[in-house]
């Protein structure tokens, strides 16, 4: 074989694996975000967090650290709509799953109003 045909090979198993590996973390990452949203929907009750974190570039991410039955938690997570404009140190609603509480759905994911 020659080296042109080897590197050519080489390239796309290099190519193929790093596509295998976006996909599985694709996958898990969907995963994830099902079972958050299926232990919501299975029973919920109300709270209130503070934004500690908020980025509005680059998959729009959000820190938040509530307390449920006097119990320190914090979510990292994404998030769809700010129609309040809410930032830093503002406090926000969530709706917790009642059996897993650092299990939330905050106010800014689309999923919040159809439940």
């Amino acid at each position: 074989m020659s080296d042109k045909f080897k590197a050519v090979i080489t390239l796309i198993v290099i190519k193929g694996l790093v596509l295998l590996g976006l996909f599985i973390i694709n996958r898990s990452s969907k995963k994830d975000y099902e079972e958050r949203i299926d232990f919501v929907k299975d029973g919920y009750h109300y709270g209130k967090g503070l934004i500690v974190d908020i980025k509005h570039y680059k998959g729009h991410s959000i820190k938040i650290k509530y307390q449920v039955n006097h119990i320190d938690y914090t979510f990292n997570g994404g998030w769809d709509i700010n129609p309040k404009g809410l930032q830093v140190g503002d406090s926000l609603k969530f709706k917790y799953a009642v059996a897993r509480p650092e299990f939330i759905l905050t106010e800014l994911e689309s999923e919040y109003d159809e439940l």
